[in-house]
């Protein structure tokens, strides 16, 4: 019995995957895998910022709606913020640290900052401007609130605005419309027009002349202007809902160049002093006021302003004690210190508005020696007395004839030069301080020419720069001839204006003790 063969079958012979291959398969999904982690990581954090995002605005909406369900009255408009606002954000945040203090939240695992600003609004058009908290209500408030917050990146904040209107105030429901030209039909850009009875509904013409803006239903003055040109009004009727036109024509200014001198005062002035007039004892020191505001002299016991006598060697001595009828120098009046309470010359009698005892300023008189100078100060900081520093004004004279030492006028008084004089201040003279450059004193106009050169000079003289006279009585009788006026003018050269000079007041008749409201001049 034979024994039946197995037959094996042939099979084709197939390759496997190799250990290189594998390893690059591996590698190839793990980039994959790692570019998805990579993906997911930046998918969170902008899920997480769009959360951030979507909370601060329901944060700053949350507080709108809370403010708006306020009375219009309860809604407190911001009178305090932040001195220079909040600089963690450029530009800063503005907003009230008062009224709406800032609120620190945390929601959704997140921290929140919420600030508020409310101010009072008015619309012009369709723009919406603010107003500061001290203006009237404009029964129009506007609401805005910053939510902020920090990330990674740093900080961040959302911003919310919303209007909150009066329900008692009339809708901005018609609007004004038209145009603005010269007599020429050529446009004005820029002109502002505005409603007279309302200054917060105005517009301006744009380039093309055209204007708009929207107002309440009413009667109005409307005012059209523009700079270089005579304003125009016009009164009109205007109706709820209705755009009504308006057209304006405006005409054109002249213009032309004026020259010449202005003169600017801010400050008290010497304007006359006399040494001696009637009688050897009488003497006196007139002051000026050309400012717009009256100006305190001092009461018992609390001077505002030193008088100020220097003697030739340059010593100083206080023109007092004062007793004080007045205390204050009027706006463009004079006021008289004097050493006699009422003072007589040429047929003329003034009450002083602060006299003293003594003999002061006429102590020279009639001596070898009569170089010396009058000076005012303020008192606060006259420390010594006659110290430079607390200088107002100042008056100095020599005596060119007095052959010897002491001759000249003491620096401690004096501007700039000395008002020359042979003999010195003597009996029956004055020296008058000018109203203007180059001229005598004149009638009608405040002596307050001032700068701050004291010099006579001959009277054909071409130097004009001086701001006193020196005169001798011009009238029969003892004393100088003596003139009731009180004014002002303007000083300190300006070149190239005219001069600007103030009228007179009205004469009056000498002050009543305690009034200072008029005051008086003596004038040569």
């Amino acid at each position: 019995m034979k024994t039946p063969a197995f037959h094996i079958p042939y099979t084709t012979k197939k390759s496997g995957v190799t250990l290189v291959e594998l390893m690059v398969t591996v590698a190839i999904l793990a980039i994959g895998v790692l570019a998805g982690l990579a993906s997911f990581r930046y998918i969170a954090t902008s899920i997480q910022n769009s959360k951030t995002r979507t909370l601060s605005n329901n944060i700053a909406q949350e507080q709108i709606e809370k403010l708006k369900n306020l009375q219009y009255y309860s809604l407190l408009v911001t009178t305090s913020t932040i001195p220079g606002g909040d600089t963690r954000f450029s530009p800063p945040l503005i907003y009230d640290n008062s009224a709406y203090p800032v609120q620190t939240l945390v929601v959704g695992g997140a921290s929140y900052q919420r600030a508020t600003r409310v101010d009072f609004a008015f619309q012009n058009g369709t723009a919406i401007s603010t107003a500061p908290w001290t203006n009237a209500d404009t029964g129009l408030k506007e609401i805005v609130v910053y939510a902020m917050y920090q990330d990674a990146s740093g900080w961040h904040y959302q911003e919310m605005r919303n209007l909150m209107a009066n329900p008692a105030a009339n809708p901005l429901n018609a609007t004004f419309t038209g145009w603005v030209r010269d007599p020429s039909s050529n446009n004005i850009g820029g002109a502002l027009v505005k409603v007279l009875d309302n200054s917060n509904w105005f517009g301006f013409a744009n380039a093309s002349g055209q204007y708009q803006f929207s107002v309440s239903q009413g009667s109005y003055t409307l005012q059209c202007s523009s700079q270089g040109y005579f304003p125009a009004n016009s009164y009109q009727s205007i109706a709820t809902g209705q755009p009504l036109t308006v057209n304006f024509t405006l005409t054109v200014m002249s213009t032309g160049t004026a020259q010449g001198y202005v003169y600017r005062d801010d400050h008290l002035v010497i304007s006359q002093v006399v040494a001696s007039t009637d009688s050897p004892t009488a003497e006196y020191l007139e002051l000026y006021n050309p400012t717009t505001s009256p100006i305190n002299i001092g009461s018992a016991g609390s001077p505002q302003i030193d008088a100020i006598f220097w003697k030739n060697n340059n010593a100083a001595q206080s023109i007092g004690p004062l007793t004080y009828v007045s205390t204050y120098v009027a706006v463009n009046s004079y006021y008289l210190i004097a050493n006699q309470t009422v003072v007589h010359a040429s047929n003329a009698t003034r009450s002083a508005n602060a006299y003293y005892a003594g003999t002061i300023i006429g102590q020279n008189v009639g001596g070898a020696n009569k170089a010396g100078g009058i000076s005012i100060a303020n008192s606060a900081t006259d420390s010594p007395l006659g110290v430079l520093s607390a200088r107002i004004d100042g008056l100095g004279w020599s005596h060119t004839a007095c052959g010897g030492g002491g001759c000249n006028c003491p620096d401690g008084a004096k501007e700039t030069s000395c008002l020359a004089n042979p003999g010195g201040l003597g009996a029956n003279e004055q020296v008058l301080r000018r109203t203007d450059a180059g001229a005598p004193p004149t009638p009608g106009v405040g002596r307050a020419y001032d700068s701050n050169n004291n010099p006579r000079y001959p009277p054909r003289s071409k130097r004009t720069t001086r701001d006193f006279s020196l005169l001798l009585a011009s009238r029969p009788g003892p004393g100088p001839w003596w003139r009731l006026q009180a004014s002002s003018t303007l000083r300190s050269i300006i070149p190239r204006l005219r001069p600007l000079l103030r009228p007179e007041s009205p004469t009056a008749a000498p002050p009543l003790p305690g009034q200072a409201e008029q005051t008086t001049s003596f004038l040569t």
